[in-house]
């Protein structure tokens, strides 16, 4: 998913196993697999240049992102509600969101931290919050992070997988992704 996500956000085009390698900063064989899963799963974004497959983003984002939303996952394992915001350099959700757009954010930010990085920064031994409290803030431990044009944001497309469907309920939150999809990916 992540190469998929990356390969949309930075437009690639005709990118080979092993430059998707050395961008993603992974094995060859790991995009070999990952090849393998999107030709299982008919994701329209490989061809054939010779010999090779290739990764090479549709023109019309907009529908190819319709097209595969489907098959995509929250990148969220776990979701933590701290007493006290702990300032981390990582913004995802709604906070993210609200970067990218001219959304207000939460009383609280909404930070990222991917699983290598989850013992430390403590965030498990933090103080978490009871029931009906209002957090300092919310950490998401993310599967991947995308870091969107090096600005310690999660990319566009993820920011859309990992809102709750509460946030999503918000008429001025949906307006806002698609200002933020029409700006930053179509």
């Amino acid at each position: 998913q992540k190469m998929i996500l990356t390969s949309i956000c930075e437009k690639w085009n005709n990118i080979t196993v092993s430059k998707a390698a050395e961008l993603l900063g992974v094995s060859k064989m790991t995009i070999s697999r990952s090849f393998d899963e999107l030709e299982y799963l008919d994701v329209k974004i490989l061809e054939m240049k010779g010999k090779s497959r290739v990764i090479t983003v549709p023109h019309d984002i907009k529908k190819f992102w319709s097209e595969i939303h489907s098959v995509l996952r929250n990148p969220v394992i776990a979701r933590y509600e701290l007493q006290d915001d702990i300032n981390l350099e990582k913004k995802a959700g709604i906070t993210a969101l609200c970067e990218y757009t001219l959304l207000s954010d939460n009383e609280y930010p909404t930070y990222a931290v991917i699983k290598k990085e989850l013992s430390e920064s403590g965030i498990k031994e933090k103080k978490k919050i009871r029931r009906g409290e209002e957090p300092g803030c919310v950490v998401l431990e993310l599967g991947y992070f995308i870091d969107f044009r090096k600005k310690s944001m999660e990319d566009p497309l993820s920011v859309v997988l990992s809102l709750t469907d509460e946030e999503k309920q918000d008429e001025r939150v949906m307006i806002s992704i698609n200002e933020m999809l029409e700006e930053y990916v179509w």
